[in-house]
């Protein structure tokens, strides 16, 4: 059996980083699924994987990711992914699973970007 790590932490109101670690694979995809489906709920802003410790996705993991982004999108949230391993990364950018945009090399982009839509509503708003 595979191992694997999961912590959640909120680091403000409506912001929540799950940190993952190890394999998701066959074996732990539905620890994650279950876990963060529960955490999540209204007034959730932004979810963000923190998957620098990921050294391994299963396309049942990637499922399960695509069910939590659903889920959040649907609360009008933001769902992003920072810290990909290269070979993380790469697997993602050949299944097209996710939109480009929401994977970041570091939180630090991550950070910019939502700022950026902070500041283009604003602009939008005047």
């Amino acid at each position: 059996m595979s191992s694997f790590n999961m912590q959640m932490e909120y680091k403000k109101t409506g912001f929540l980083v799950v940190y993952v670690s190890g394999s998701l694979d066959s074996d732990h995809y539905l620890e994650l699924e279950e876990k963060v489906l529960d955490a999540i709920g209204e007034g959730l802003q932004t979810l963000v994987f923190d998957i620098a410790g990921l050294s391994y996705i299963s396309s049942m993991g990637i499922s399960a990711l695509l069910k939590v982004k659903k889920a959040v999108e649907e609360l009008h949230g933001k769902f992003m992914l920072v810290n990909p391993q290269p070979q993380v990364r790469k697997v993602f950018e050949i299944v097209k699973a996710l939109p480009f945009e929401t994977i970041f090399r570091n939180i630090e982009e991550a950070d910019a970007y939502l700022s950026k839509i902070q500041r283009d509503e604003t602009e939008k708003g005047k």
